[in-house]
C-alpha cells in the first residue's frame, strides 16, 4: 500500500501515521503492508490528487489547497477553529464531517477518496523574525506573513498585513531570504521546520486552528475492494493513529514553549488587551464574511447553517476534552469512538 502526506518523517504529524503503517504490517490477519514515501511520491498539495489518480492508496487530504475540487470543504476551512489543541479540534472536525456534513462527504467521494478521520492543528500563534516583533494590531500593518490557508490570509489582511502563500517546507527559506517577516502558525513549526535561528519572538494570540484536513484519506476504489473486516480494522487503527498524532503535536507545543524557545532566546509576547478584543471581533466578522462568500460566490446551499453547526460542535469538543486526560492517546481514542464512531455503521463507512 502506497502512502504519502508530503511531510518529512521527523515532523510530529507522522507520529500516528507511522504507528498505523507498522500495525498494518504486523497484523497477519490483514495481509497488508504499507510504505510512507515522505513526499517522494506526492507533496502535501498533491496528495489528494494522488488518491484521485491512483498514485496513492492512502494519504493526506488538504481541501484548503484545492478549492475548485472541494468548494464546501474549503469553505469549512475558512471558519474559525476556536480551540487550543489538536486533540479537541480533530475530534470536532471529525464529528462535523462524518456526522453532520453530507455535502463534505460527497465532495470527497466525487474525488475518489474518503477521510477515515479528520486532522487539525492546535491553535495558531504569531511567529516573528528577529526584526518583526508583534504585540498589538498596529504592529502587523505592512508585515509580510506566511498564510497557511484562506482563513489565515483573511486574518492577516484584516489586520493590515500582507499574506504570502508558502507551504511548510518553504517557511525557512521565506524567513531567511526576507520573503516573509514571519508566519502565522502552530508553535511546533519552529522546531518542525528548523527555523529556531530565524525567530525573534512569538505572540501568544490564539488566532485559530488549521483544520478540516485528513492524514488518513483512502482511495475509494482501493477501499471498496477490501474485505469488510479489513476495513473495520483499518478504521480502528486510523482512530488510534490520529489520537497518537494529536497528542504528540499538543505535547510538542508544550515542549517548544518550555524548552525550544528558552534555549534559543526567543521572546514570548503576551498580546495586548486591545489585540485580544480585536481578535474576538475578527472571529465574529469572519463567520459572517465566509458564509456570505460561500452563498453568493460559490452558491453553497445552507452555508450559514453549516457555520452555526460547526461552531456548536467545536465548542462542545472543548468541554469533552476537558473531561479526559488528553495526554493519553488511549483516552483520546476512546473519546473519539464514543462520541463519533459509535454513531456510524462501521461496515458501510466510506462505501
Amino acid at each position: 500500500m502506497r502512502y504519502d502526506n508530503g511531510v518529512a518523517k521527523s515532523h510530529a504529524v507522522n507520529t500516528g501515521v507511522i504507528k498505523f503503517l507498522e500495525a498494518l504490517s504486523n497484523e497477519e490477519s490483514l495481509d497488508m503492508s504499507g510504505t510512507h514515501y515522505y513526499g517522494a511520491l506526492q507533496s502535501a498539495v498533491e496528495a489528494s490528487s494522488g488518491l484521485r489518480d491512483s498514485i496513492l492508496d492512502m494519504g493526506a487530504i488538504f481541501p484548503q489547497y484545492l478549492p475548485a475540487d472541494f468548494p464546501v470543504n474549503s469553505y469549512i476551512t475558512e471558519l474559525p477553529g476556536i480551540v487550543k489543541t489538536s486533540v479537541a479540534m480533530s475530534g470536532a472536525n471529525t464529528e462535523f464531517v462524518l456526522l453532520h456534513c453530507q455535502p463534505c462527504l460527497d465532495e470527497f467521494t466525487n474525488q475518489n477518496q474518503f477521510p477515515l478521520i479528520m486532522y487539525a492543528n492546535p491553535t495558531y500563534n504569531l511567529i516573528s523574525g528577529v526584526n518583526s516583533r508583534i504585540a498589538s494590531p498596529d504592529d502587523i500593518v505592512g508585515k509580510k506573513m506566511r498564510a497557511g490557508g484562506n482563513y489565515f490570509r483573511a486574518w492577516i489582511e484584516h489586520f493590515g498585513g500582507v499574506a504570502v502563500s508558502l507551504n511548510g517546507a518553504e517557511i525557512y527559506e521565506g524567513m531567511n531570504s526576507g520573503i516573509v517577516d514571519g508566519t502565522v502558525g502552530v508553535l511546533n513549526d519552529i522546531s518542525g521546520f528548523g527555523i529556531e535561528e530565524l525567530v525573534g519572538s512569538v505572540t501568544l494570540l490564539d488566532v485559530g486552528a488549521f483544520h478540516n484536513a485528513s492524514m488518513f484519506g483512502v482511495r475509494s476504489d482501493f477501499w471498496k475492494q477490501l474485505p469488510v473486516e479489513t476495513r473495520k480494522r483499518m478504521i480502528e487503527l486510523a482512530i488510534d493513529g490520529q489520537a497518537e498524532t494529536s497528542v504528540a503535536i499538543d505535547k510538542e507545543v508544550i515542549n517548544v514553549l518550555d524548552v525550544v524557545i528558552p534555549e534559543n532566546d526567543i521572546e514570548v509576547i503576551t498580546p495586548s488587551q486591545d489585540f485580544v478584543d480585536a481578535q474576538a471581533e475578527f472571529v465574529t466578522q469572519q463567520l459572517a464574511d465566509a458564509s456570505s462568500r460561500a452563498t453568493e460566490k460559490n452558491q453553497i446551499s445552507g452555508a450559514e447553517e453549516m457555520a452555526q453547526k460547526f461552531m456548536e460542535v467545536t465548542a462542545k469538543w472543548n468541554d469533552l476534552v476537558s473531561g479526559i486526560d488528553a495526554t493519553d492517546p488511549a483516552e483520546v481514542s476512546k473519546l473519539y469512538r464514543e462520541q463519533i464512531y459509535s454513531k456510524l455503521n462501521m461496515d458501510e463507512l466510506g462505501m
